[in-house]
């Protein structure tokens, strides 16, 4: 896999860490934030790295997928879709057969977790982005009954992935999500 230089920059620009200092560079291009890792890495004494390994590396820490990282030049769909929509209709309507059931807190927790480490949990765009106050409303997940907010509340935003409130997605029972259809990265709670 390598970053695809027609797909739009990723939400939080293309970044890499490095296993070694913890030292992050992020870059709005794949193809100089390769360029600087590669610097960096010379610059540090250590061994030098192809641009398709470092590219790599960025696709596999960041877990982007297709189109972000691949050979193909499609570029990705941007804010919502029919099939994003979809998902969210079916499992919503799941939610609601089921019973209007929430997760156990400790699993909340477990996945809050996972998502605050994932690179897909990004801050939202487009509308709340350019309305500070709307952006305020929606990141205080003002939905959610006292009690039931994560431990990791306000590092959690939205999916890059699916596109959800991370915040309420993890709030829901796993069989809530039987329709979905998305593919996530192996290290998601989703794939539990």
């Amino acid at each position: 896999m390598k970053p695809n230089p027609t797909a739009p920059t990723p939400n939080g620009k293309w970044r890499w860490k490095d296993s070694v200092t913890g030292a992050t560079i992020v870059n709005f291009s794949a193809p100089k934030l390769i360029v600087a890792v590669r610097v960096f890495l010379a610059n540090n004494g250590r061994s030098p790295l192809t641009e398709e390994e470092v590219g790599a590396q960025i696709c596999n820490q960041m877990g982007l997928m297709p189109p972000y990282c691949d050979e193909v030049s499609a570029v990705p769909p941007e804010g919502v879709t029919l099939e994003k929509l979809g998902r969210f209709f079916s499992t919503f309507k799941n939610w609601l057969l089921d019973g209007v059931k929430l997760a156990p807190m400790e699993e909340v927790n477990r996945r809050a977790d996972i998502c605050v480490k994932c690179p897909r949990n990004q801050r939202a765009g487009g509308c709340s982005s350019c309305d500070a106050s709307l952006g305020a409303i929606i990141g205080q997940d003002m939905v959610l009954p006292e009690g039931r907010f994560p431990d990791k509340r306000g590092q959690l935003h939205n999916c890059q992935q699916c596109g959800c409130r991370l915040s309420l997605k993890i709030q829901l029972p796993m069989a809530s999500f039987k329709d979905d259809t998305a593919k996530y990265p192996e290290w998601c709670w989703m794939n539990d």
